[in-house]
């Protein structure tokens, strides 16, 4: 099906492209179902309310980020039962995909994360394999996706992860958004001070292990009795794959290559530190830079916007209703030079304590009414030790199944998708050589250099 739209849909292309863009498109069911994952249906067969579909740029995080190396039932490691089902993300490091042992249905899928370049290979095997030793013996912590077994002897190379099913801490920043109006700064606070928590417990380690790979896309979201929680992704290859992010990025990335990154909350370059950009080595510093970013697209919303610039920006917050304190506690996360930062996420997290140590559980988040068929998203009081509360039902549309629902928003999208699929190959063959950097200015966000209106400065 997916080859037949194509053809009829760019039939001047070659041959060769045509089948890419094919196997793309093929992309888009598992990509739309990992962006529609939410608390409130980790499966992702229901369409979110209030999704925007108005504009181009609303349809970027059900784009896939790039074509995709294997497919739904293959069995990629030889000699071993896992076979693939489903596409979680593709990035500079390789592919993740669910797996299940298609022998033993009792048995718990996992998620497989291959490496597929080349230089990232090499250096997986050779200089990242103590860091992943450290991290299955050390690394033990109930927010922190455990690593179950490596594969590095096959190819390609392949960590097999604990399956995380309830979708990333992405879906849930807009769904908060879209649904509530988006968080108070004290909800805001209380989700970073449960991922400072985590990074605190890898930060004192000794030696400490550094994430270097925060971003939305990394925090996975575990519901449990009601309540959500978080678990980190990527310890141990954080700083592999966030390097080859960062290669990847001193060329100028299209504006679609931007946006759909950006739009699942997994551009590298918005959440490393200037140091860790320069190639310094890693310090816990740079995952509290990292945090920072996160707590200001918390606030804001806006997963395409990196660390803000400018003089207006604290002034914004504050009228919002943060206190300056915490707004001096955010500044100081992504300070330019690491010795003006938390030292480590166990200091951010004694920070935030000092801040809030009388508020009470934060109730449902307030924000704009919501229609009345509208499923709130959880409440922020659902977050780590707080009440728990029961787990608002799906919505789901009358005399239709929930796969219906996805399909026909699918086929609803189906012709700018193709539009944007075909804008990814053809910008991606024009791209410069240029470093992308993210901006503010006097609230508005302006992409790297070369992307959108262009208006985006180096620091």
């Amino acid at each position: 099906a997916a080859a037949a739209v194509v053809a009829e849909a760019a039939p001047t292309r070659p041959p060769a492209e045509r089948q890419a863009l094919a196997g793309y498109l093929l992309l888009v069911q598992a990509t739309v179902r990992r962006a529609f994952r939410r608390p409130s249906d980790p499966s992702g067969t229901t369409v979110p309310p209030n999704l925007p579909l108005r504009q181009a740029r609303d349809l970027y995080p059900l784009l896939p980020t790039k074509p995709a190396r294997f497919k739904p039932g293959d069995r990629p490691l030889a000699g071993i039962d896992w076979e693939l089902e489903e596409l979680l993300g593709v990035g500079g490091f390789g592919e993740v995909w669910k797996a299940r042992n298609p022998h033993f249905p009792g048995v718990a899928p996992v998620a497989l994360k291959f490496c597929l370049d080349a230089g990232a290979k090499e250096r997986l095997l050779r200089h990242e394999a103590a860091v992943l030793d450290r991290v299955m013996r050390q690394g033990r912590h109930e927010g922190i996706v455990q690593l179950q077994h490596t594969y590095l002897g096959v190819d390609p190379p392949c960590l097999a992860y604990e399956y995380v099913p309830g979708g990333d801490l992405t879906g849930l920043i807009l769904e908060w958004h879209r649904q509530r109006g988006g968080l108070t700064p004290a909800d805001a606070a209380r989700v970073i001070d449960q991922l400072a928590r985590i990074m605190a417990f890898a930060h004192r380690l000794s030696p400490p292990i550094v994430h270097r790979d925060l971003k939305p896309a990394n925090i996975l979201v575990q519901p449990d009795n009601g309540r959500t929680r978080f678990k980190v992704a990527d310890f141990g290859i954080g700083g592999l794959a966030a390097a080859q992010a960062i290669r990847e990025s001193t060329r100028r990335p299209t504006r679609t290559e931007f946006f759909t990154a950006a739009a699942h909350g997994a551009y590298t370059p918005l959440y490393a530190s200037p140091q860790q950009m320069a190639g310094e080595p890693p310090d816990p510093r740079d995952d509290v830079y990292a945090l920072g970013v996160i707590w200001y697209q918390l606030l804001t919303g806006e997963l395409s916007a990196g660390a803000p610039s400018g003089l207006q920006w604290p002034q914004r917050l504050k009228e919002r209703g943060m206190r300056e304190e915490a707004v001096h506690l955010l500044a100081a996360c992504f300070e330019p030079r690491a010795d003006d930062r938390p030292a480590d996420a166990a200091a951010l997290h004694a920070a935030l304590t000092r801040l809030t140590p009388a508020d009470p559980p934060p109730a449902a988040v307030p924000a704009r009414p919501a229609p009345a068929a509208v499923t709130p998203a959880p409440p922020v009081a659902a977050i780590a030790a707080a009440p728990p509360l029961d787990e608002p039902q799906l919505v789901e549309t009358p005399g239709l199944k929930k796969w219906l629902v996805v399909a026909g928003g699918v086929l609803f999208a189906l012709v700018l998708l193709i539009s944007l699929a075909v804008w990814v190959f053809s910008d991606s063959r024009t791209a410069e050589s240029t470093k992308p950097t993210s901006r503010e200015k006097n609230g508005k966000f302006f992409p790297p250099p070369g992307v959108g209106n262009g208006k985006g400065k180096g620091k």
